[in-house]
């Protein structure tokens, strides 16, 4: 409606040239002035294309998403944590679960995802999902529904054990990885867990969302999420493995020197 509003509105205004004006203007003419004109009132924006977007450093982040089948009354759900550089930390997905809606089962995603960050020993954690309706009720920004409360209150037994938790949504542009882990678990079944080095099939959704390219793995294309087939380099791919383990574990070894260096010169001692 607002296109044939804008465009009988300039035919009027060139009618109104010629007739006072004696200015004739071109059908290419009108057109150009509409286009300007509709522009103008910022009608024409462009489509924003959201991404997934990293950590800061020292925290890490989860996204989830659950899946379910309204014939089978039957779902799943899968997770991946991520840290500030948007390597994969540990990703995993089960199904088989029994839901009675679409809700529980990202309900139970978010516990899935909070889960196994507690048993990951990560204490600062943005957890992501795509529902907004879950997202809402577990910050207590929505109604609560009946089905969910046992899943929201094992949500928060978890998180008051952890020192920092962020819950945030974001649209399914944000939270691919964590799709495609949810429909794998769902097509072929069970319980599945990946520690640092993804499945195949995620390496490209993973280096896509992370901005980055792994080897000779090519990122995706943003605005279709299509990917590039090509072969990995697993040579390299271990060393970047072990080079990333290198790291985590001098970081954690200097904090924790750190700390007790600190409790040390409390004392009036040194190290």
């Amino acid at each position: 409606m607002q296109v044939l509003a804008y465009g009988l509105w300039r035919v009027w205004k060139c009618r109104n040239a010629m007739v006072f004006q004696g200015t004739v203007i071109t059908q290419r003419e009108q057109q150009i002035y509409w286009l300007c004109m509709w522009g103008s009132f910022g009608m024409l924006t462009p489509r924003v294309q959201h991404k997934w977007e990293k950590p800061r450093p020292g925290v890490v982040k989860v996204n989830c998403d659950g899946t379910w089948n309204a014939q089978t009354m039957k779902g799943g759900y899968g997770w991946v944590i991520r840290d500030f550089v948007g390597w994969m930390l540990q990703a995993g997905g089960k199904r088989d679960r029994r839901y009675g809606s679409a809700l529980i089962a990202e309900v139970d995603a978010i516990r899935a995802a909070v889960v196994a960050c507690q048993q990951g020993g990560f204490s600062h954690i943005i957890v992501e999902s795509d529902s907004l309706s879950a997202i809402q009720m577990v910050k207590g920004d929505r109604v609560v529904d009946a089905e969910v409360e046992g899943l929201l209150f094992d949500i928060h037994a978890v998180t008051r054990e952890l020192q920092e938790v962020t819950f945030t949504y974001a649209p399914r542009s944000c939270n691919m990885a964590a799709h495609e882990v949810a429909a794998f678990a769902c097509r072929n079944g069970g319980l599945f867990w990946w520690d640092f080095i993804p499945p195949k099939w995620l390496f490209n959704t993973l280096a896509c969302e992370a901005n980055v390219t792994y080897g000779t793995i090519n990122c995706c294309n943003p605005e279709t999420h299509t990917y590039t087939q090509c072969t990995e380099n697993l040579e390299l791919l271990q060393h970047i493995v072990a080079l990333h383990l290198r790291l985590h574990l001098i970081l954690g070894i200097a904090e924790r020197l750190y700390s007790v260096n600190r409790i040390f010169h409390r004392h009036g001692c040194t190290i």
